[in-house]
């Protein structure tokens, strides 16, 4: 399996315009490649992943059935492997996550607190962060896939394919999940870019809009490296 050279990479200090081509040339990248990912629909794209499950971070958790489980956890069948963009899981994330109800509410809980919190980040995600990850079998992987469909707008998803790309491109400081407020000091690198404090005077597109309001997920289309044989 082979991928077209000259990938785009995040760039760093730069506005929202420059991220926005940036965006796009990484949608260009990935349709020629030969997985059939790319960043925007149609098709099967991070944005189009995020869209479908975030609005179902504030429902009822308990009442998910087994394929949105999955799928929430990035973890579905092969021939469905597109929602494995922010992070797959694979099987073992079912337990730790929907094992019993007392685990799937207290995951909720946390999940949906983010989603209300408006104003602290990135001391809300921290602080969200370190309480799912004291939690029995959930690691970093999962809490920041969680958190970032529930609020893609303010976080990302970190797992062992993404730290490098993350530190290199998104954060002043190589971030460790071993380090007490990682995650926060990860998100600080990244609120600090021009293209996420500073809103752009208007959009040129509806799908322009819709990236601005997952900005921070979609770093994950820059540095996620799919599995070759």
């Amino acid at each position: 399996m082979h991928y077209p050279p000259n990938r785009p990479r995040i760039p760093l200090d730069v506005h929202w315009a420059e991220y926005w081509q940036a965006l796009r040339q990484c949608d260009t990248w990935w349709k020629r490649g030969p997985k059939t990912f790319s960043v925007f629909p149609p098709g099967d794209s991070w944005v189009g992943v995020i869209r479908t499950l975030r609005p179902s971070m504030n429902q009822d958790w308990s009442r998910f059935d087994p394929l949105h489980q999955k799928r929430l956890l990035g973890c579905a069948a092969k021939a469905d492997d597109n929602w494995a963009l922010l992070g797959n899981m694979l099987g073992f994330a079912i337990r730790p996550v929907f094992g019993d109800a007392e685990t799937i509410r207290s995951i909720e809980t946390v999940v949906k607190s983010v989603i209300a919190e408006d104003a602290v980040f990135p001391d809300a995600a921290a602080s969200a962060y370190a309480r799912l990850t004291a939690l029995d079998g959930i690691g970093p992987a999962i809490a920041t896939r969680l958190l970032a469909v529930a609020r893609p707008n303010r976080c990302v998803s970190w797992n062992s394919a993404s730290s490098g790309g993350l530190a290199t491109y998104a954060a002043s400081v190589p971030p460790a999940s071993t380090e007490r407020n990682f995650y926060g000091r990860l998100l600080r690198g990244i609120y600090a870019q021009p293209w996420f404090s500073e809103p752009p005077s208007g959009f040129e597109s509806r799908g322009e809009r819709q990236a601005w309001s997952m900005r921070v997920a979609l770093l994950d289309a820059f540095i996620y490296c799919p599995r070759t044989p």
